[in-house]
């Protein structure tokens, strides 16, 4: 899944320094997206507020196709 970085911040939460990621990613992609075997928006809509992982790479070209 592909998705475009909108913004970043830094802030301090609970004391913490932390960075605060925005990125928007096709719908289309999301709604059919699993993990764990579970829904990607039913997974995030039980999840907001908790920690999650995610990989971030860098994409070299903006016509390079994600596969799998």
């Amino acid at each position: 899944m592909i998705g475009k970085l909108v913004s970043k911040n830094t802030r301090t939460k609970h004391q913490k320094k932390v960075v605060q990621l925005t990125i928007d990613v096709p719908y289309s992609q999301a709604k059919t997206e699993l993990v764990d075997g579970d829904d990607l928006m039913e997974f995030l809509d039980v999840r907001v507020g908790d920690e999650i992982g995610f990989d971030i790479t860098a994409l070299d070209s903006q016509d390079q196709e994600a596969l799998g």
